[in-house]
């Protein structure tokens, strides 16, 4: 086992009502939910609820969320029914089995150190 990174679940919901947005839980257990949240793409809105981290995308983001998801994924082949017509795994956001919900997700991420202040790199003058 890696101790230099950890695991979390999550799953995705479609809101097709008006203009699409999606929510996104993510279920932490005993990782701390800094621990995802600092890693999140940048202007990802999210909030915190225990050990459940929402994520609400309904614009520009969305496709960034998505793609770091899909990066950062490790869980297996679909387990539905013998589908996936020759695919590994459904996408975050699929429809193949529910309009609702997209396929439960596990992520691997690495342990980040909260404590230190992460400021930006600026090359030195040269």
């Amino acid at each position: 086992m890696n101790t230099d990174t950890f695991t979390v679940n999550g799953s995705l919901r479609h809101h097709f009502h008006g203009i699409y947005s999606a929510t996104i839980a993510i279920a932490c257990g005993t990782v701390p939910p800094a621990q995802v949240v600092a890693q999140l793409p940048q202007g990802t809105k999210s909030t915190v609820h225990q050990d459940l981290i929402l994520l609400r995308s309904d614009g520009a983001d969305y496709e960034d969320l998505v793609q770091w998801i899909e990066d950062h994924r490790v869980d297996g082949d679909c387990y539905l029914f013998d589908c996936c017509d020759g695919k590994p795994r459904h996408p975050i956001d699929s429809v193949a089995h529910s309009i609702d919900h997209g396929p439960t997700f596990t992520l691997q991420l690495p342990f980040v150190d909260l404590h230190t202040p992460q400021l930006p790199f600026k090359e030195a003058a040269k």
